[in-house]
Order: C-alpha cells, then structure tokens, then sequence
C-alpha cells in the first residue's frame, strides 16, 4: 500500500511538471499573439477601437502598465457615449 502512495507521489510531480511547462509555453504565446494583435492594430490605426480583455491573473506574468491599461479600458458601451457627449460639445 505504501508503494502505491509513492506511486502516486511520482504521478502528481510528473503532471505538476508537465502543467507548469504547458503553462508557460501557453502564456508565452498569449502574450506574443495580445502585442502582434496590437502591432497590428497600431500599423492600421485602430488601436483606439481595439480592446483585449485580459486576465487579471496575468499580473506578475505582464507589465502592470500595460495590464491596468486594458483592464481600465472602456469598452464598446462607454464607446457610443464619449461619441454623444463628444459630438454634443462640438456643436
């Protein structure tokens, strides 16, 4: 019986290692696809039209600017009404 605790001792640190590096790899390329999003954006102009809505999780994995930027952004609700008040001023 001993033997199968042990056994599943080797199990759990196998999976823990094998979700960790999956982890990773998985947040790595998170993060490169959200700045060729932006780039992409960027380089059409519509990044101010853009809007990622990331993870508050990712804190620690992405720099803290630019995690609250996004998190902070407005989103397509608060779009049309700096739109109205905007076009309301104007006149």
């Amino acid at each position: 019986m001993f033997s199968f605790f042990l056994d599943k001792g080797k199990f759990l640190r196998l999976f823990l290692s094998e979700f960790s590096s999956n982890f990773h790899f998985l947040l790595e390329n998170f993060i490169k696809q959200w700045e060729e999003v932006e780039e992409a954006a960027k380089s059409i102009g519509c990044l101010d039209k853009l809007h990622i809505w990331p993870d508050p999780e990712l804190k620690g994995y992405v720099a803290a600017e630019k995690l609250n930027h996004w998190l902070y952004m407005p989103t397509i609700e608060k779009w049309q009404e700096e739109t109205v008040s905007y076009k309301r001023k104007k006149h």
